[in-house]
């Protein structure tokens, strides 16, 4: 009988993708948002946000090109 293949852990897995390499994916970034979003009319909110990605764009052109 075959051995199985080894299964690898969570320990010894590669670095995560380079997409995630950014510092504004955190978790921080994220409450902010959903605190914002809790307190701010949809209208309000809309306008935040296209501007907030109209900015944020220039920070991470690499993964700007990826999207696009």
């Amino acid at each position: 009988m075959a051995d199985p293949a080894p299964v690898p852990d969570a320990s010894s897995s590669a670095a995560p993708p380079d997409w995630y390499s950014h510092g504004l994916n955190r978790l921080f970034y994220y409450r902010l948002a959903q605190a914002a979003a809790s307190a701010l009319p949809r209208p309000v909110r809309r306008r935040l946000a296209r501007g907030l990605g109209r900015v944020l764009a220039r920070a991470v052109p690499a993964e700007r090109r990826a999207v696009r």
